[in-house]
């Protein structure tokens, strides 16, 4: 692939998953204005809880489709583990949401949310086979429809004169639905295989693709539920404002990773795409930092009232994105030449180093704490990887 194509590519999907964070950006922030803080940090604690369990349906199997040589035939596998994962998974948390604490995870709350989830990991999943296809146009029209349902659904939010956490998710789940029948009938017709052979064949190879991600999760999700446990729903939705910005932007750097991906693995280690790779992450990372820290400094100085414990914690925050391009960067070297099982074990020491000191910070109170605790285990990350990929161009070499 010449380097225009590869960077209409990236443009492609930059677009979509730009849209599409954007219309999620705007719903966090809707909901943060209509909700009370304490509902706020409530709706994010149930859904960090979510995205933490629901890690082990996600068995890594996007990143495992992205490496494949018969992206189509992967599919037919893929598709069904998540269809039979999801619905098991949902029994699951039904099922721990009873044994805990019921003021914060109500079962009728935690059903909506899962649902929500689920749905959400299955559009992905048809990314997924768009990108390994290298077909990211068809991701950016999927994206203007759920990102333009999901800002009209969350702007009417403000039509109503009470709005409860279960309407706020129902805005999410509808956009969701609408993208799914979309990306399914512009789909070629599949069909599904359920071999049992074969979905454990598949399974045997996603292990070090499921602990990467998982081990992401880990670190991403486990401080809301930390927080949570430790300081109260209040200060899950002033760490929650600021880490939802956060997360909504990694999106971008991230569907970079995944169109790189598939390039590089079929390129055999063309160098000029890697140096694509780096220069596209380090750009992105260093744009989004600067625009973070600029929302930041406003948000502490001028926002309201309501926000500024958020904007301060964003001040820290806003640098991870440059840590994070390096990351990203650096992953997708090693994925696309199978060193996924190396970056495993970078991934855990830096969860654990991650779980242990934020519930040290929180016990002591400090929000501030477990900020700086998440911005230094993202450059752990960053190092880590870089040295990693450093290993691997001498080996290349």
């Amino acid at each position: 692939m010449n380097t225009t194509k590869l960077l209409t590519q990236i443009g492609a999907a930059l677009s979509g998953a730009t849209l599409h964070r954007l219309a999620s950006l705007i719903a966090t922030l809707v909901a943060a204005q209509l909700l009370p803080t304490a509902e706020f940090g409530q709706l994010i604690a149930i859904l960090a809880l979510l995205q933490l369990t629901g890690i082990c349906f996600d068995l890594g199997l996007e990143l495992w489709l992205l490496r494949q040589p018969d992206p189509n035939s992967a599919f037919q596998t893929v598709l069904p583990l998540r269809l039979l994962g999801g619905l098991v998974w949902i029994v699951v948390v039904l099922i721990l949401a009873r044994v805990l604490d019921p003021t914060i995870y109500t079962m009728r709350l935690v059903a909506i949310g899962a649902l929500f989830i689920w749905l959400e990991i299955l559009l992905n999943t048809y990314f997924a086979w768009f990108k390994s296809q290298i077909n990211n146009a068809r991701i950016f029209e999927t994206a203007i429809i759920t990102a333009t349902l999901t800002t009209i659904t969350t702007v009417g939010l403000f039509a109503l004169q009470q709005v409860t956490i279960e309407l706020v998710i129902w805005t999410r789940i509808l956009p969701l639905i609408a993208g799914l029948i979309f990306a399914i009938s512009a789909s070629p017709k599949q069909r599904l295989q359920f071999i049992w052979q074969d979905l454990f064949a598949v399974l045997k190879q996603t292990p070090p693709y499921a602990a990467s991600v998982l081990l992401a999760a880990a670190y991403t999700y486990a401080d809301i539920t930390i927080i949570a446990s430790t300081l109260g729903t209040t200060a899950v939705g002033h760490y929650g404002l600021a880490t939802r910005i956060l997360t909504a932007l990694f999106i971008i750097p991230n569907a970079i990773h995944t169109v790189m991906v598939p390039v590089i693995a079929n390129a055999e280690g063309n160098a000029s795409h890697q140096r694509t790779n780096y220069k596209s992450q380090l750009m992105v990372g260093a744009a989004l930092a600067a625009s973070l820290l600029l929302l930041a400094v406003i948000g502490s100085t001028v926002g309201p009232e309501k926000y500024q414990p958020a904007a301060n914690l964003l001040l820290w925050l806003s640098l991870i994105m440059v840590f994070r391009g390096v990351s990203f960067a650096a992953a997708t070297n090693l994925v696309a030449h199978n060193w996924q099982s190396k970056r495993v074990w970078v991934q855990a020491i830096v969860a654990i180093f991650n779980i242990v000191l934020t519930y040290l910070a929180a016990q002591q109170g400090s929000l501030a704490g477990v900020a700086l605790v998440y911005l230094a285990s993202e450059i752990c990350l960053a190092a880590g990887y870089f040295s990693l990929d450093k290993r691997l161009q001498r080996t290349l070499s």
